[in-house]
């Protein structure tokens, strides 16, 4: 098909495309999982092909994201294209097996379909097919690249497509949808103006106070990257007891079913790391406007939500919970090239890179809303506690995720069942370890219908904090390996192991270094320590310039190098004395202190 009479021209990325196309370009630009696939059914027996086609002609020209290409230009910064010509293609495919109650036996054919990567800068981002029956056709199927569009987008598309299929009228059907959401130019316009960049600087703010408080990490490694195998593990939970225990719940609290999910998820993965604190990343729509709430593109970004699991009960948990994602939710939608930069500001202040590898995500189609039309009211917790006895784990193929230590997602399963998804890093969380935090999210869940205390809800999770031994400390609510910060420290500076000693003094992470030949101050050994804790995320572009593409997603920015360690908080630079016969000596000598500083100025 072809399509002519199109705006054209080019725009800046917006914010959300530009965190996107690092990601899928950076990560795994060969892969195709991250695609959205959709079907439609045709209700009308009577519906033609060429009514079809036209039905996708009309969505084409509609949404802008659809046909939108990725180029960098001269200076590295990325831009949306759009041209005034394009030409469909839309595969028409017989559908094999037995129509079912479900529809047609198609899922091999939409296996093909979603199977093929995306190229950025050279096709379309979205590919069609028209599944037929007898030469009828039955079904319309999309396959989307995520940069195109977001899962909130593929719903508004899909039923727009149930709409237009319904009419007799595809004209008229298209006036009764009304305008369609803002397009991705006018949103880079908006975020390039005045009132763009008061927006992004309130983010900036929000996401200031969030990085300053969030704790270092959720959970420390202590495992040799050899010794696990595999290293990427997968699984979820079937569980029919899940949904009604969350709805009860919600309802009796006067929230929505994701915050008690996402409460209870806060609470084990604490209770997994031996922490009162727990920093998750969410997945916000950024449709809080009216102009984007129809917007068929891209408009997710990574928000975070630091939860404090330490109260008394379950409901003032889930109250936490709430407001913890809120105040995330309030750092969106925001510039990622600009809070790279607030982020790289308070992580050498604080000495620490940001654990940004824990995600929590419910996908329902429900799961957002504060009460949902299901009637439990007649469940007894008993009723409940029964079910959970069926519930069923299983382990799936992992998928190699560097950036993603813990990753929970909430889903539909068939009718009447939740699924509760993992995938981990095993040398964080072996396979064991995962299993337990899973089935105890459910666990908490199922007992607060009786028993809301969580010091009588802990024995329920089924995990227990690690035992660490004297090595560790907790600094900033995280523990901290100080054999790992006494590695750092050397590596870092180049002095001898022996020429470094860390220990806890007054409360602060401190580090006594002899300098030897070497002139050292405590703003040269933090300026050390923080090239190296930063070394990877810096050369993930391979460049140290003014980043014109954002970093805070990619990579080991978010996991970082170094998961048991930070920069001290003291550094005390000692002289090495000239006269002892094996060298320096392995007494500190007040005398022998040259500067004593956090060397956090620049």
């Amino acid at each position: 098909m072809l399509l002519d009479g199109l705006r054209s021209g080019r725009r800046p990325a917006t914010w959300a495309q530009k965190q996107m196309w690092v990601y899928l370009r950076w990560m795994e630009p060969e892969a195709s999982r991250h695609n959205i696939t959709m079907t439609e059914d045709v209700v009308h027996a009577e519906t033609s092909l060429a009514g079809v086609l036209t039905v996708i002609t009309t969505v084409m020209r509609r949404h802008e994201s659809l046909r939108t290409r990725y180029r960098l230009d001269d200076a590295g910064r990325l831009l949306q294209c759009l041209s005034p010509q394009e030409t469909v293609t839309v595969s028409a495919c017989e559908a094999g097996g037995v129509a079912t109650s479900m529809g047609s036996d198609d899922s091999v054919l939409l296996e093909e379909l979603h199977a093929a990567p995306f190229d950025m800068a050279k096709d379309l981002l979205i590919r069609w097919m028209v599944i037929t029956r007898d030469g009828a056709p039955v079904r319309i199927a999309f396959t989307a690249a995520h940069i195109a569009m977001d899962g909130t987008a593929a719903m508004i598309l899909r039923r727009e497509l149930g709409s237009l299929l319904g009419s007799q009228d595809t004209a008229v059907a298209e006036r009764s949808l009304g305008a369609p959401g803002r397009q991705p130019f006018e949103r880079a316009e908006f975020e390039c103006s005045v009132s763009g960049r008061k927006r992004s600087g309130r983010a900036a703010r929000q996401w200031r106070g969030i990085l300053e408080g969030m704790p270092r990490t959720l959970m420390s490694v202590d495992h040799s990257p050899e010794a696990v195998d595999p290293r990427f593990i997968a699984g979820h939970l079937r569980s029919r007891a899940l949904g009604p225990a969350l709805r009860v719940l919600a309802r009796r609290l006067s929230t929505s079913t994701t915050n008690v999910a996402l409460a209870a998820t806060a609470y084990v993965l604490a209770r997994a790391g031996g922490v009162t604190r727990c920093a998750v990343a969410l997945v916000y729509s950024n449709r809080a406007v009216p102009e984007d709430e129809r917007s068929v593109a891209t408009l997710v970004q990574n928000v975070c939500a630091v939860i404090d699991t330490s109260r008394p009960n379950f409901g003032e948990l889930v109250d936490a919970s709430r407001r913890a994602a809120l105040q995330g939710y309030l750092s969106g939608p925001y510039d990622p090239v600009l809070i790279d930069r607030t982020r790289d500001e308070i992580a050498w202040r604080r000495g620490i890179e940001p654990d940004l590898s824990t995600f929590f995500n419910d996908i329902r189609s429900l799961g957002h809303l504060p009460c949902e039309d299901v009637d439990d009211d007649e469940m007894s917790a008993e009723d409940i506690r029964k079910w959970s006895r069926g519930s069923e784990f299983t382990w799936s193929p992992g998928v190699a995720h560097e950036y993603v230590r813990m990753s929970v997602l909430l889903a539909d399963d068939a009718p009447g069942w939740t699924r509760l998804g993992v995938a981990a890093d095993s040398r964080c969380y072996p396979p064991g370890l995962a299993r337990l935090i899973i089935q105890g999210i459910e666990r908490v869940v199922v007992a607060a219908l009786d028993d809301m205390h969580l010091d009588h809800l802990a024995p329920e999770v089924g995990v227990s904090p690690p035992a660490r031994g004297g090595d560790w400390l907790v600094v900033e609510d995280a523990w901290v390996d100080t054999g790992a910060v006494h590695e750092l420290v050397t590596t870092a500076t180049g002095c001898r192991a022996e020429d470094v000693s860390v220990s806890a003094d007054d409360g602060l992470l401190t580090v006594r270094l002899r300098s030897g030949d070497t002139v050292l101050t405590p703003e040269l050994a933090h300026a050390a320590c923080m090239r190296e804790l930063l070394s990877d995320r810096r050369s993930a572009h391979g460049a140290e310039t003014e980043p014109v593409l954002p970093r805070m997603w990619l990579g080991e920015a978010m996991a970082p190098r170094w998961p048991t360690a930070m920069a001290p908080q003291r550094y005390m630079i000692y002289a090495c004395p000239q006269d002892g016969p094996e060298g320096c000596s392995p007494v500190w000598n007040d005398g022998d202190l040259l500067a004593d500083g956090p060397g956090r100025s620049r």
